[in-house]
């Protein structure tokens, strides 16, 4: 794989950084033309206004400050490129969410852009430190691809009015940290350069006054400038943005050997870089919606041989895509049912297990594993109960994705992919050679230690802190779901073409699994979705990127079960399927799901 990272780094994403640079450089004169104008308003004399913008914007004072917003611009620009995230980042702790605030990079960020702001407006210095904070408080690094893909122009052109708007807002909000700084310390500076460099003192009010406060021409001063940066900043980040979110074309096949590692199937089973893993499965969405040509690639068969190498590939990586995030749901809701037994056994005997709101969501057919307890597992387990794993076929789908070599449809292509290799060997390397987790073995190994951190859990200050948040475990499963929707949705529309355009059947062999996969996920997130430990605090709380994502997901599902039903119609009441999946796919066919 370290020919992909060369390969990326060297002709992607520094061209597309560059060039993103380049644009915003080549911006810079309409902003500061447009900054000139503005700042030097006097609408009751518009002859005095326009000579001395034109005065201004011609002058070599003007070039000088061109070049140093230049140079800070391309500043900026390497900073984007530095710390984006194609992932929102969930924080587990309270704790760790003060952390991140005061941290290196955090703190090195801010002081930064804190002395840009002041090269370019000494007293902007607080402006630049608060975008530098907010950088990553906010997530402003986090790289949203968009819903549809647009021409670069168009969306940057949408992005200026509002980018703008907020430079603005954000610029009043800063302004009271600057007034207060001004009020403290204004004076200061401004009596020591004219004290050491024999500078004449102007007549003007002392900043240091009520008076000097309530200037009008500071006020609109400070706000026209702190927008022009914020905007100058914000528009780099959009541009940054916009061109490393645009679509890229990979290979499906390649006719030389030395670039096979480009080629989709394999850049798809990329996870060192997380942009390519989500370009690769942008662009197989997308060539599955649009491209005739790049689809019969896919469902071509090797010469000599007559394999389906290419639908093998990328079927297999997609199948793991959409289980991995199965399994996840899957272990989290064994979770929220082990903890609910957990609390009945704690309250007494008085408790009555029928009434736990938990026990009487799973008292329904339930895609439910059973859960790995230290100590106790299966059956023997006392927080074991049977109720739990009422739904066979889910639990037999379940149970051939944690053990897939057993199964008839495991071949070699699969066990070659990189990312099956890298989750199998991942979790060989958790289990010991006797099924034992070595993480539980080696936390039973320092008492002491885990002695000393209950201990410190159990003074409220501390427990406030350290305590891990309720809501982090599910968020934390959807932060890659925008991957998982790109899947679903190429899946479904390469399913859907190769009714008409699939010669050799390549696709209909894997028709099961693909229902499957998704009638597994779609039944195991609507499950998830109603749990009432999940409603009552999106009940309390702003939605955030993953939850988002996990509601476009949702939705996204249901309209690729649709798709195919659809397309396939009563044609798929052959494929065999578990019951409890037949009864599921036939609510889709009778469109009442």
């Amino acid at each position: 794989m370290a020919n992909i990272h060369h390969w990326f780094l060297k002709e992607v994403f520094r061209w597309r950084t560059g060039a993103s640079i380049a644009w915003a450089i080549i911006l810079l004169p309409l902003f500061t033309s447009v900054y000139v104008v503005i700042a030097r308003i006097d609408p009751l004399h518009p002859y005095t206004w326009i000579i001395g913008c034109i005065k201004d914007l011609l002058s070599f004072t003007s070039f000088g400050y061109l070049v140093l917003l230049s140079i800070i611009t391309g500043f900026v620009g390497v900073f984007n490129a530095k710390y984006y995230t194609v992932t929102p980042v969930v924080h587990r702790t309270r704790l760790a969410l003060l952390l991140n605030t005061v941290n290196v990079y955090t703190v090195f960020h801010a002081i930064c852009h804190g002395i840009a702001a002041g090269l370019m407006t000494w007293c902007l210095t607080a402006v630049g430190f608060l975008y530098g904070m907010n950088y990553f408080i906010k997530q402003e690094n986090y790289m949203a691809f968009p819903v549809v893909q647009q021409a670069k122009l168009f969306r940057m052109k949408s992005y200026l009015a509002t980018c703008v708007l907020n430079s603005a807002w954000k610029t009043l909000t800063s302004m009271k940290y600057l007034y207060l700084v001004y009020y403290l310390l204004g004076v200061f500076p401004k009596t020591w350069i004219i004290e050491n460099f024999n500078l004449e003192g102007t007549n003007t009010v002392p900043l240091d006054s009520m008076m000097g406060l309530l200037d009008v021409y500071l006020f609109w001063l400070v706000l026209t400038t702190g927008t022009l940066v914020y905007t100058l900043w914000y528009f780099t980040l959009q541009v940054f943005k916009v061109f490393n979110t645009q679509a890229f074309s990979f290979p499906v096949e390649s006719t030389f050997a030395e670039d096979a590692d480009k080629c989709l199937p394999m850049v798809m089973a990329e996870r060192q870089i997380p942009l390519v893993q989500f370009l690769a499965f942008l662009d197989l969405s997308m060539l599955a919606e649009h491209s005739v040509h790049r689809r019969k690639q896919i469902f071509s068969l090797s010469q000599p041989g007559g394999h389906a190498h290419n639908w093998n590939y990328i079927s297999k990586e997609c199948l793991a895509t959409v289980e991995i995030l199965t399994n996840n749901l899957l272990l989290f809701q064994d979770n929220v049912q082990v903890d609910g037994l957990r609390q009945q056994r704690v309250s007494g005997p008085t408790a009555t297990p029928t009434c736990h709101p938990v026990k009487q969501l799973f008292s329904s057919p339930t895609p439910y594993i059973k859960p790995a307890i230290t100590g106790a597992t299966g059956k023997d387990s006392p927080l074991w109960d049977s109720s739990v794993a009422q739904s066979p076929a889910v639990y037999r789908t379940h149970a051939s994705m944690l053990n897939r070599t057993e199964s008839p449809l495991w071949d070699d292509t699969y066990a070659q992919s990189p990312a099956v290799y890298r989750h199998t060997a991942a979790a060989k390397e958790l289990m010991g050679a006797n099924g034992i987790d070595k993480s539980t073995t080696k936390q039973s190994t320092s008492p002491k230690k885990s002695s000393f951190i209950e201990n410190l859990k159990r003074r409220s200050l501390i427990a406030y802190f350290i305590s891990p948040l309720p809501e982090v475990p599910s968020r934390e499963i959807f932060v890659n779901a925008q991957v998982n929707i790109w899947t679903i949705e190429a899946l479904s529309r390469l399913v859907a073409a190769s009714y008409t355009e699939d010669q050799y059947g390549v696709v209909q062999q894997s028709l099961h699994d693909i229902l499957t996969a998704m009638l597994t996920l779609q039944i195991t997130l609507d499950k998830h979705l109603k749990l009432p430990v999940l409603a009552a605090k999106l009940s309390r709380q702003t939605k955030t990127a993953e939850e988002n994502l996990k509601f476009c997901l949702r939705t996204t599902l249901k309209c690729a079960l649709y798709r195919i039903v659809a397309t396939f119609g009563e044609h798929l009441r052959n494929v065999k399927l578990d019951a409890e999946f037949e009864t599921r796919l036939a609510q889709f066919m009778e469109y009442r799901e």
